[in-house]
């Protein structure tokens, strides 16, 4: 038992001698004991430079745009953007460059399709689904879904068919992220 309590005792003192102050640890010390999440990054935008010019097309909040593209746009599709008339969504997180311009009924003679490259200002970690419809009309609708298997940069190449004429609306969803554009077609 004597053996006992002057292990315990002897314990007691080792924890109690350490009584030297320490220094707290430093914020880098604390950080890597701590689950700290990565630093979230604001997506990058898109702003048309001053030097692009509206064209014929746009409707809504959507003007159709050629020249002055924003580098970030130019970035995001791997530093190849094409050439072309393009219109920038609202929120300016997603783009599409217009292949065929202008958009066109199906069955209107136009021989060239109604082809989009949709850019996104996130990383794509899925599909980017469209879902469009007549502005100030719910009706008829149009959805797409266009899977991330395109590159190089955050692309999905496309091409938007709608059955009547007139101003379209489409919602474009990719990511947890959302953006409207809207785009006339003749």
């Amino acid at each position: 038992m004597r053996a006992t309590l002057a292990v315990v005792a002897l314990c007691l003192a080792a924890c109690g001698a350490s009584a030297t102050p320490t220094a707290p640890p430093s914020a880098t010390s604390r950080a890597s004991l701590m689950l700290v999440p990565p630093p979230t990054s604001t997506p990058r935008t898109f702003v048309a430079g001053s030097d692009a010019k509206p064209m014929s097309g746009g409707c809504g909040q959507t003007a159709i745009l050629q020249g002055g593209v924003p580098q970030s746009l130019v970035e995001a599709t791997g530093n190849n953007p094409p050439g072309g008339p393009y219109a920038i969504a609202h929120p300016a997180m997603a783009a599409g460059f217009i292949f065929g311009y202008p958009l066109h009924m199906p069955g209107s003679g136009i021989t060239y399709s109604n082809k989009i490259l949709w850019v996104v200002a996130t990383p794509r970690t899925g599909d980017l689904v469209v879902d469009g419809h007549p502005m100030g009309a719910s009706a008829p609708t149009v959805h797409y879904a266009q899977a991330p298997n395109s590159f190089p940069g955050e692309i999905y190449p496309s091409g938007i068919d709608v059955p009547i004429a007139g101003c379209w609306q489409f919602t474009l969803r990719w990511a947890g992220q959302t953006a409207d554009i809207e785009l006339e077609y003749r």
